[in-house]
């Protein structure tokens, strides 16, 4: 809350946005990131790989009602998670691209959406020829 008064004060033109966490014991769950949005006027990153080792699920319509505005900041990577949540990030699978971006192509958003693989680029690449193939 402190930083969004500095942004506001400073004339800044940025938007804050804090970021759904992987590991449990730490700040970030979706119904924290969505109260700092709803509290502060803040945006929201929305690490679906985050999501997907925190809650053991992608939690899809979880995040379409948390998160309800038309701007949407997302990250994504395959991940290795355990009961504590992340352990790392992994190249993502083609089954994950599928299903995630299946999943976005059907919302109503304008995303932003980040690779954060250990290889961005090849999987950013791999991940725009799958877009490009869903109907």
């Amino acid at each position: 809350m402190e930083m969004m008064k500095v942004v506001k004060k400073k004339g800044w033109d940025v938007e804050l946005c804090p970021e759904v966490m992987g590991k449990i014991n730490v700040f970030g769950s979706i119904n924290e990131v969505e109260d700092l949005v709803r509290e502060t006027g803040c945006g929201a990153c929305i690490d679906v790989a985050h999501v997907l080792a925190r809650y053991d699920r992608y939690e899809f319509a979880r995040l379409e009602k948390a998160f309800n505005m038309k701007d949407w900041h997302l990250h994504f990577s395959g991940i290795e998670y355990g009961e504590k949540g992340e352990r790392k990030h992994l190249v993502v699978e083609v089954e994950e691209w599928e299903r995630v971006l299946g999943w976005l192509k059907g919302l109503n958003k304008d995303v932003v959406l980040i690779c954060e693989s250990p290889d961005p680029v090849g999987d950013s690449v791999a991940g725009l020829g799958i877009w490009g193939g869903l109907d």
